[in-house]
């Protein structure tokens, strides 16, 4: 049974938890005015509960308590990220006695464990996936060896960008999600050598051309393989995003003349609790970024065959042109054999804009 204390901690300055002997415990993360309340708490008797976030090198964790508080603690033995440990506090005072309870049968799923250690290697790497469609097509235009390895996996990368024409179309847009790299490791043949139109394939075969050398300009190939690894940790935080069923979220870059950008999507299914075979309801979010008009952000709800569109944007003329083209939308959705439900536009900020603050449709169980 190990035990450690709690050392006060100068006014201003992180405290120290120590492990007698053995170990000690760092909490950098506790603001001053936290502390006073933490420490009144530490009486005899008193018990509460720390994960481990992470491991930080050999025999040092990342710990974090219920409040949020992260500790990174020296201790002899092997902790897993995801373990659950409850503490008890021996001896109260200035410098407060804890023990660690074992055992503990409850842990935290290992999933989750291993989704907070991969969201912190690619959160601070992510890059927009329209940037890196721009840079990719400016470098391609000074990668003309096509004998060369490094500028042919440039033009296929290039090559499995959909057209702003083929996204227009239900077959087009289709492919674009299918493609959009959040599904690959769920295809056959996954092989980054064979990523067949898959985007994060395709990037994936990119990155590995960039490490190995080849005409490209030095200086070219690393801006170029920064900006590739920066978009394939958007697609991997748009995977983990899309990890609870019914969710997807995802990106498509995509060409337009000379212009290249991206379209962001989140597909949900708002009634995932219905039994099996009952009609599904379904919501798709898009941003987009018209040239010259800003930011515009839909929300489009299917209800059998009934849509109910949203529109906002903090630009007022985005917002006057959508209103003014409403009846051409009922008309285009009343030619594809579908019924246009309630059609609005909202002058607003994109953060000012949630889904609740939304009018619900009808048999739209929404979520918040």
């Amino acid at each position: 049974m190990r035990t450690f204390t709690v050392d006060q901690p100068n006014r201003f300055g992180p405290f120290l938890m120590e492990i007698q002997k053995t170990s000690a415990l760092a909490v950098p993360s506790i603001l001053p005015k936290n502390l006073p309340r933490l420490l009144e708490q530490l009486r005899p008797g008193y018990s509460f509960e720390a994960v481990v976030e992470a491991k930080l090198a050999e025999n040092s964790v990342m710990l974090k308590l219920a409040g949020g508080q992260l500790l990174r603690a020296q201790i002899p033995h092997v902790l897993e990220p995801g373990q659950l440990l409850k503490l008890e506090v021996v001896k109260a005072g200035v410098v407060p006695e804890l023990k660690i309870i074992a055992p503990n049968p409850r842990a935290v799923p290992p999933e989750q464990g291993v989704v907070t250690q991969a969201l912190r290697q690619f959160l601070p790497k992510q890059q927009n996936l329209a940037d890196f469609a721009v840079s990719l097509r400016q470098i391609a235009a000074s990668a003309t060896d096509e004998s060369d390895p490094i500028s042919a996996a440039i033009h296929e990368t290039l090559g499995v960008l959909s057209s702003k024409d083929e996204l227009m179309s239900a077959g087009g847009l289709k492919r674009g999600v299918d493609n959009s790299g959040i599904f690959w490791e769920a295809k056959p043949a996954n092989s980054p050598l064979a990523p067949q139109g898959d985007l994060k394939g395709q990037l994936l075969a990119l990155a590995e051309a960039l490490q190995k050398p080849g005409s490209l300009p030095d200086a070219l190939a690393g801006a170029l393989l920064h900006k590739t690894e920066g978009a394939l940790a958007r697609i991997v935080l748009d995977q983990l995003a899309s990890l609870p069923q019914n969710v997807w979220q995802l990106e498509i870059p995509y060409t337009d003349g000379r212009r290249t950008d991206a379209v962001k999507v989140r597909i949900d299914r708002e009634n995932p609790a219905n039994p099996a075979g009952a009609q599904a309801n379904w919501s798709v979010v898009l941003e987009l970024n018209p040239p010259g008009l800003g930011t515009l952000h839909s929300r489009i709800s299917l209800v059998g065959e009934v849509l109910d569109t949203y529109f906002w944007s903090d630009q007022k003329i985005t917002t006057e042109l959508a209103r003014e083209h409403l009846d051409l939308l009922s008309v285009l959705y009343t030619r594809a054999g579908l019924t246009a439900g309630r059609l609005n536009v909202l002058e607003a900020t994109p953060a000012a804009v949630k889904s609740d603050s939304l009018p619900t449709p009808a048999l739209l169980d929404e979520r918040a």
